[in-house]
């Protein structure tokens, strides 16, 4: 997908006062840029913070060999939210500039965690949340997107065992 599209989500008329966005990116720095720069400032949010998925075998270990160049055993989530207009003082106010969180991702490609335990003491326990994008339908969220129901077919929702 060209990352400009993005501009054509009309995303601040579907925003509350006190919305929160986050965005994954890869490792390339013109993307982090376009979306702090560019695409945050298109939807009406301002960048606050920076947080890092570390991917871990079950055993504790980093994925990849940290010198290889095209696989990295991390992600990057940049967090926006709706540009300050003077109100009272938010639940988003607190949300930690850099995070660094573990865990062991998915065997099916490009399934993110679910980020909900992390960002719960930022938001209103009543918020709305949309996942654009989204690849499975979950409770409590919104899912949006071309592939909402890949990752709720019953392979997907088995439990693996760990040899």
């Amino acid at each position: 997908m060209d990352p400009y599209a993005l501009f054509k989500i009309p995303l601040q008329n579907h925003l509350s006062q006190d919305a929160v966005v986050g965005v994954w990116i890869t490792h390339k720095a013109k993307y982090r840029a376009f979306v702090i720069e560019k695409l945050f400032a298109a939807w009406g949010l301002e960048f606050v913070a920076e947080w890092c998925w570390i991917k871990t075998t079950i055993h504790g270990d980093l994925m990849f060999d940290p010198s290889l160049k095209n696989r990295k055993s991390y992600e990057v989530l940049l967090i926006g939210r709706r540009k300050a207009s003077g109100l009272q003082p938010s639940l988003t106010d607190s949300i930690p500039k850099q995070l660094f969180f573990a865990s062991v991702p998915s065997v099916h490609h490009s399934q993110k965690p679910f980020l909900d335990s992390l960002l719960a003491p930022y938001i209103n326990k009543n918020a709305a949340k949309l996942e654009l994008f989204a690849r499975i339908v979950r409770s409590g969220w919104t899912s949006w997107g071309n592939e909402c129901l890949k990752f709720n077919e019953a392979p997907f929702l088995e439990e693996r065992v760990s040899r």
